[in-house]
C-alpha cells in the first residue's frame, strides 16, 4: 500500500515557478506555470535561458505577453510585460479570494 501512496503522492514543484500579472485593462489577476525544464529556449548570444509567453484572463481576454530572462541556473535576470503588470502571490491570492476587486 506504501507503495501506491508514495506513486500517486504529490512532489514539490521544482522543476517550474509560478508567475502573477494583472491585467492593463480589467485588473483581473492571473496565474501562470512556467516549467524551467521544458518551456525554456536556450538563448545561444547572451547565453542562459528565456521565455516568452502570452497570458489571458478570464474576464476581457485582453492579451499580456511576457518575457522572461534566465541565467544557466535558471535563475530569473531580467522580466518584461507588455498589457499589463507583474503583482506578487499574495495579491493574486487576495484577487482570488475575492478581496480584490478591480
Amino acid at each position: 500500500m506504501t507503495f501506491l501512496k508514495r506513486l500517486f503522492a504529490r512532489q514539490p514543484d521544482e522543476q517550474a515557478m509560478y508567475i502573477y500579472a494583472r491585467c492593463g485593462r480589467c485588473g483581473t489577476v492571473v496565474q501562470s506555470r512556467i516549467d524551467l525544464t521544458h518551456d525554456l529556449s536556450q538563448d545561444f548570444d547572451a547565453g542562459g535561458y528565456f521565455v516568452r509567453k502570452g497570458l489571458v484572463d478570464a474576464r476581457c481576454f485582453q492579451r499580456m505577453e511576457i518575457e522572461l530572462r534566465f541565467d544557466r541556473r535558471r535563475r530569473v535576470v531580467a522580466q518584461q510585460i507588455q498589457g499589463g503588470k507583474f503583482v506578487s502571490r499574495d495579491e493574486w491570492e487576495a484577487a482570488r479570494n475575492g478581496a480584490d476587486n478591480t
